[in-house]
């Protein structure tokens, strides 16, 4: 897993390990997972191009207020769910809990970074 990198006065200066695990959640449910629910806009990434936030919304209903997705509350989302604060199958528990535990998201899917970006958002899953 290759550690995102921000370009600081002319250094690099490379994140924890773990935020590159949120970033490439934050990726695989942007460029994918969300897709059939989400209206997306302000995305922010760093200067390597790798996904920092983004807000969503209801895509069917534009009265929906805007709601940010970011680094840090994919970590409480993640957190929820690995200990067991949230509904979620214990097979996808399971497999978010492994990635969480190898610091690899490429066992998380288009469909598990969709449920971890909900409950990031909402606090729970609200579409499936």
């Amino acid at each position: 897993m290759i550690s995102i990198k921000k370009f600081v006065k002319g250094s690099v200066e490379t994140m924890p390990p773990k935020t590159q695990l949120y970033s490439d959640i934050l990726c695989t449910a942007y460029e994918g997972g969300i897709d059939y629910w989400a209206a997306c806009r302000n995305v922010e990434r760093d200067g390597n191009g790798e996904y920092l936030s983004f807000e969503v919304r209801d895509c069917e209903d534009r009265t929906e207020p805007w709601v940010p997705v970011n680094i840090e509350n994919v970590r409480t989302a993640v957190n929820k769910i690995i200990t067991k604060q949230t509904k979620i199958s214990d097979d996808y528990r399971d497999t978010i809990k492994e990635s969480y535990d190898e610091n690899d998201a490429s066992n998380i899917d288009a469909g598990l970074a969709d449920y971890i970006v909900q409950i990031a958002a909402f606090g729970e899953l609200a579409f499936s």
